[in-house]
């Protein structure tokens, strides 16, 4: 198990790049290791953006998850389905 923090999508998940921004209050969970999908990423800060919801998003923190990480996870999630069937 490893402990890790709920985040939620900002925007539509058709709406790239996909952003992510802190539960308030954190929601603190605990993760089997055998459901993660994908360690070792790098999530940067979202930059400033013009609509109010983009700018209340960074405000809270706002992370950016880019196409190719989206990609790997859906590729992983792709993997494990087909292993089930």
């Amino acid at each position: 198990m490893i402990d890790a923090f709920y985040y939620n999508i900002v925007f539509a998940p058709s709406k790239k790049p996909l952003m992510y921004t802190p539960s308030s209050p954190p929601i603190r969970v605990r993760v089997p290791t055998h459901l993660l999908l994908i360690a070792g990423f790098s999530t940067p800060l979202a930059p400033p953006g013009k609509s109010v919801q983009h700018r209340a998003a960074v405000a809270k923190g706002a992370v950016i998850i880019g196409d190719h990480l989206h990609d790997d996870i859906l590729q992983e999630l792709a993997v494990r389905a087909a292993r089930l069937e």
